[in-house]
């Protein structure tokens, strides 16, 4: 091996030539001396270093042999088990796998395994069954220092039917039957690398090195996942800068980033018009509210988007670590919800708001995802004095400040059933705002002006704040605040509290048993279906459906100290009217129950 590894191999700091490095029969390699184990044990334990492909009991007598090839030309040593057989001298099921370890210089070099055909786990001798090779002991795969402290396994590793399935399993590469590492000083690094080079199209962006074909072993791979900027193309390579947040050239690293997390064009189509930068950074077409602009003052997407984080959950899984705890998202920039603020609002330089400076000095429209694993967060528009549309439901998207469809929340992902990545709370600002809840127990608020507000199937908390505001609360118990203003409410499933606090408001409860209090101003109270509470409070009220036959329906006059008792408000304070029973505190409040004698009434119908 030495004409490949002319510098040797530094593994976990340790260095090794090539004469150090050991190929065993069962599926691994070690360095410093071999390794006669079969039967495999924890890849962190034991004292000698070793890359395990697939550690198991690999018996080649009645079989295929295993493979050397030293490629010095293409500075790769490949190791192949092609059809191998499990101890004692059974040739069928059998497996075929490969490692290979590229040379990249100066004691650096790539780890690559491949599954081909992947059949039996375990020799006889390790528990396996003799006509199988399944049960006993399942094989390993992974490497480790011998230290007991740097290793990686596999996940399938040691799990008979997941790594019996390897050929099919995506790897760290995106690709099925694919694993890479990349060993740099000595320590294994991330598997893409970021450079920049003169391409000879200086119009071109940059590109990345594909992976290999899996299904061929044996082919040569380019190296593997590497992301190549164009250093001629001025808008895109600036030196002592790099990627300007938001620019051209941070859309062409995330994209290319995209294609070596293996992700391609949106249905093979990257102009397609439909499948625009709204959806993924994998299209060629801007996001539809940026057309037109120019090309270094166009705002492009500061993350992936929802098809690429749905396409990468797909490929690896969620990462549930992420912004895990309470966050709270744009704001207010004042430090007021503390420092899990992710804030693009006004200032000094910037009157537009949802506006990111980039390393330029150039103010451009934010587009993002946002990918939250959990906590009890906040979208804050608060400060903003445009309109904003925000929808807090997975996968859905938001206008928050100038631009259309700007913000979108990553699609659902679920834990044991339950959704793990919703945004709880929103805020809207001083403008017409719309906001949208989902199926968590959300807090709404409008801001100023005339806004509409929808919960969704959990129990929110539903504010109008100031403006003629409509709310629907939805699914759930919901409790509705009108605020200022002319509000119109509706509480919709479930028993909700419904308060229409100052000006001339309509609450509805709707289904459910509801709690109505229309607060100062002349209200209208519709319960709806269910045993509803209608409170009297300040202002000239009308309950429009007050029902004396149905079960817990009452009138709430227990916040009336004149009202002492239902004899007393027959006697002093109720009378019979043409549209109904008006009832009338000392200093002029009223409440008329539309379409109802006093005869109907009994001290049922009342709370004091």
């Amino acid at each position: 091996m030495s004409a490949v590894f002319e510098e040797g191999l530094n593994f976990f700091g340790e260095e090794y030539d090539a004469s150090q490095i050991y190929v065993n029969t069962n599926g691994n390699i070690t360095f410093g001396s071999g390794l006669s184990q079969y039967t495999p044990s924890g890849i962190s334990a034991g004292s000698t270093p070793m890359i395990a492909a697939f550690w198991a009991d690999v018996d080649t007598r009645a079989g295929q042999p295993i493979y050397v090839d030293v490629d010095a030309e293409a500075d790769v040593v490949t190791i192949t088990w092609e059809d191998v057989g499990f101890y004692d001298q059974h040739a069928e099921p059998s497996n075929s796998f490969q490692m290979q370890l590229y040379d990249r210089g100066e004691g650096d070099f790539d780890i690559v395994f491949r599954y081909e055909d992947i059949n039996w786990s375990a020799g006889t001798a390790s528990g396996g069954d003799e006509e199988t090779g399944l049960g006993g002991t399942p094989a390993r795969a992974g490497y480790s220092a011998g230290n007991s402290a740097d290793f990686f396994e596999l996940p399938q590793s040691g799990n008979e039917s997941a790594i019996t399935n390897l050929e099919n399993t995506t790897g760290n590469t995106g690709v099925e039957g694919l694993w890479v590492f990349e060993v740099r000083n000595g320590a294994i690094v991330g598997d893409i690398t970021f450079a920049a080079t003169e391409f000879e199209d200086p119009d071109l962006f940059g590109y990345v090195a594909d992976f290999p074909n899996p299904d061929h072993l044996g082919d040569r791979p380019s190296k593997a996942g590497d992301l190549w900027i164009n250093s001629a193309n001025e808008d895109q390579f600036i030196p002592g800068t790099g990627p300007v947040y938001g620019h051209t050239s941070w859309n062409t690293y995330l994209h290319e980033l995209g294609h070596a997390l293996g992700l391609r064009h949106p249905n093979e189509a990257p102009n397609d018009g439909d499948t625009n930068a709204q959806y993924t950074v994998m299209s060629y077409v801007e996001h539809p509210s940026e057309s037109g602009e120019d090309l270094s003052d166009q705002a492009y997407s500061l993350t992936p988007m929802v098809w690429d984080i749905q396409a990468m959950q797909e490929l690896y899984g969620a990462n549930t670590t992420t912004r895990a705890t309470d966050t709270v998202y744009f704001g207010d920039g004042g430090g007021t919800h503390g420092a899990g603020e992710y804030q693009y609002a006004t200032n000094a330089d910037n009157d537009l708001g949802m506006q990111v400076k980039g390393e330029d000095g150039t103010y451009r429209d934010v587009y993002l995802t946002i990918w939250d694993a959990g906590g009890q967060d906040l979208i804050d528009a608060s400060d903003l004095s445009t309109r904003s549309l925000i929808d807090l439901r997975p996968g859905a998207y938001s206008t928050i400040g100038e631009e259309t469809d700007n913000i979108a929340v990553a699609a659902a992902v679920r834990q044991d059933g339950a959704v793990i990545n919703f945004i709880e709370d929103a805020w809207g600002g001083s403008a017409k705002d719309r906001i949208i809840g989902n199926n968590a127990d959300n807090e709404l608020r409008g801001g100023g002006a005339r806004d509409v507000i929808r919960g969704g199937r959990g129990s929110d908390d539903i504010a109008g704040d100031g403006g003629n505001d409509r709310l629907f609360g939805n699914g759930g118990g919901d409790l509705m605040q009108g605020g200022r203003g002319k509000d119109k409410m509706n509480g919709g499933g479930g028993g909700d509290d419904l308060f229409g606090d100052a000006g001339r408001d309509t609450l509805k409860g709707r289904n459910g048993s509801d709690l109505l209090d229309g607060g100062d101003g002349n209200d209208l109270l519709i319960g709806g279906g269910g045993g509803d509470t209608f409170v009297f409070s300040d202002g000239d009220d009308r309950v429009r459906d007050f029902d004396t036959g149905r079960s817990g329906e009452v009138i709430d006059l227990s916040g009336v100290a004149a009202f002492t008792g239902f004899s007393d408000v027959m006697t002093n304070h109720a009378r019979d009217e043409a549209e109904g029973v008006m009832i009338r505190d000392l200093t002029d409040n009223s409440m008329l129950l539309e379409g109802l004698t006093m005869s109907e009434l009994s001290a049922d119908d009342f709370l004091f």
